[in-house]
């Protein structure tokens, strides 16, 4: 193999025949290069030269020394952090409904008194339709007065309009995917985000229930997103060897979603000087900030960020070298194997287990606060510590789990995936089943069911290194595709399940919520046994088909020879 370059001649040299001498051939002039005047490396011309090279270079790779911002700072990390920054504020956006609806009746006694009822005309008809306005000094009347701003069926309705809104907004992802890219498309689904935040106060005061329902439903939209644009950053950005950490920390902003929305809105909530509001203000302020220094930062692969250096593309790229080959100008466009991705066993046992997962996680993700406070009796204050609670020790579980899942070599990759889904569905399904059978046998402690319901949510996130992982690697580079179908299967849970709880839960009683543990216990046995017995890791053969049907020129990578030195080549040989 040998390395030719030639400041003469303006085409781009290349890597040639693998038989040939592992020389690099340079004229003399070149070996010294002037700051105007440089030699280019090229490569690969094939991927297993690529691979071949970065293998036989890579014990004088690391006698290389490095810049700062390569050892301290790799862009693929700011990339993992902005992602997961944007990520957690969308799904704090969608989740603060679900507290500020306890307490949204703090502000009204205190606006109509303030304002006799002239700037909040909807809020005083509704006072008034209820027949209490002189009875501000009992406790009882307020607090059938604040259950009336919103009914039992119209709270099923907010829960349920985010799911109108993931089915809405999922239909155009795997088109916009297509044509415009992903920067492009999650930035307009992250300001429709944080504009649907910001105006939920203001839709209220001038619209009432359907104004709010409407912004609900954008806020849909926008979480619709979360899935897909986990996968794809992973699978753009993770070199294989720790795709497992870097996949587990995206999808982590389902656990800083509710740590940031929960303490916040009970914190505002609680407060005389700000209130509920603010609450959404501060979500929307945020989450615009965010997804400006997102689409100023981000690109869609790491070949279009001009910052990543050669080394760090070499890591981020190795074994995925084929993939990346046929996304070069002028090469025709992929199409998606639909056929055979509904006819794959493997693709059923996913979503199968993703339903039963996601119904599961869903039942305290959307209605912990609700069941904490109505149920438990637990004080407004300190249920926004207590339903946070669960999810900043998930997110260490789910740290920890991932290490382990890339580093535990004893067993095979397939077993890990299985092991870590078992754990995960089927501890959730024990907690689950204590919160429903014990109360029925007479056994009731508020600390006992709260450590259950801790439980359960902290064991749901090592699903991140079981099926979620397990559906990132079968679908390489058509990642989008599955979670795009998990985001499907979300929202028709997410739609459904608050008619159902509404329905089997008129008074939040406990033996009615055991009713709800039962019933979705049953569902998550299944559906996870299902998966264990079609789970796999390896990329299944739709991935692979549209390889040997397409005629692909690979692409080269061009680097200067200070370049070529960071990856670990030779200092090169004069002729």
């Amino acid at each position: 193999m040998s390395i030719h370059s030639s400041t003469n001649s303006p085409k781009s040299p290349s890597i040639n025949d693998k038989n040939d001498n592992d020389n690099i051939v340079l004229p003399a002039s070149e070996f010294s290069p002037s700051p105007t005047k440089m030699a280019h490396y090229t490569f690969p011309s094939s991927p297993d030269c690529a691979l071949d090279l970065f293998q036989q270079q890579k014990p004088l790779a690391k006698q290389k020394q490095q810049t700062i911002m390569e050892i301290i700072f790799p862009i693929r990390f700011v990339i993992l952090a902005l992602s997961l920054g944007c990520l957690s504020l969308i799904v704090a956006n969608s989740l603060a409904l679900n507290f500020t609806v306890i307490c949204m009746h703090k502000e009204l006694p205190s606006l109509m008194t303030e304002n006799g009822g002239g700037d909040l005309h909807w809020e005083w008809t509704i006072l008034t339709n209820t027949n209490i306005s002189s009875s501000n000094n009992e406790e009882t009347s307020k607090e059938q007065q604040l259950e009336s701003m919103f009914t039992v069926d119209e709270q099923s309705w907010l829960f349920s309009a985010i799911a109108i809104g993931q089915l809405i907004g999922t239909l155009p992802i795997t088109y916009f995917m297509t044509n415009i890219g992903l920067r492009k498309m999650f930035t307009l689904y992250g300001l429709t985000s944080s504009f649907s935040t910001l105006f939920i106060p203001i839709s209220i005061d001038f619209a009432g229930f359907p104004g709010l329902m409407f912004m609900r439903i954008l806020q849909g939209v926008s979480l619709a997103t979360v899935m897909v644009v986990t996968g794809a950053v992973s699978a753009e950005w993770s070199p294989l060897s720790s795709a497992g950490v870097f996949l587990t920390i995206l999808t982590i902003n389902y656990q800083l979603g509710p740590i940031t929305a929960m303490p916040l809105a009970a914190a505002l909530c609680s407060s005389e000087t700000f209130g509920w509001e603010s609450i959404y203000y501060l979500l929307g302020i945020l989450t615009f900030i965010g997804f400006a220094i997102f689409f100023y930062f981000f690109r869609d692969t790491p070949r279009e960020q001009k910052l990543v250096s050669v080394r760090e593309l070499a890591i981020i790229e190795k074994g995925k070298i084929i993939e990346k080959c046929q996304k070069q100008e002028g090469s025709p466009k992929e199409r998606i194997p639909y056929k055979a991705i509904f006819l794959d066993p493997v693709f059923w046992a996913i979503t199968a287990s993703n339903a039963t997962a996601n119904m599961a996680f869903l039942v305290f993700w959307q209605y912990g606060p609700l069941y904490l406070n109505k149920v438990l009796g637990i004080e407004v204050a300190e249920t926004g510590i207590a339903a946070a609670l669960p999810y900043i020790l998930s997110t260490f579980v789910k740290l920890i789990a991932a290490q382990i899942s890339d580093r535990f070599n004893c067993i095979s990759e397939k077993c890990k995936v299985i092991l870590f889904a078992s754990v995960s569905q089927y501890v959730m399904c024990c907690c689950f089943l204590a919160l429903a059978l014990l109360p029925k046998m007479g056994f009731m402690n508020v600390m006992f069911m709260q450590c259950m319901f801790t439980a359960s949510t902290v064991f749901s996130g090592l699903n991140a290194v079981g099926v979620i992982k397990s559906t990132h690697l079968v679908s390489r580079q058509f990642s989008h595709v599955l979670f795009s179908w998990d985001t499907l299967t979300h929202s028709i849970v997410s739609l459904l399940l608050p008619l159902g709880i509404n329905f089997l839960t008129p008074t939040h009683s406990v033996d009615e919520w055991a009713n709800v543990f039962l019933f979705v216990t049953a569902c998550n046995m299944v559906g996870t046994t299902f998966f264990n017995i079609y789970a796999e890791v390896e990329p299944r053969e739709w991935t692979k088909g549209h390889i040997t049907k397409t005629s692909l020129t690979y692409p080269e990578s061009i680097g200067t020879v200070e370049e070529g030195k960071k990856f670990g080549l030779p200092l090169p040989q004069l002729p």
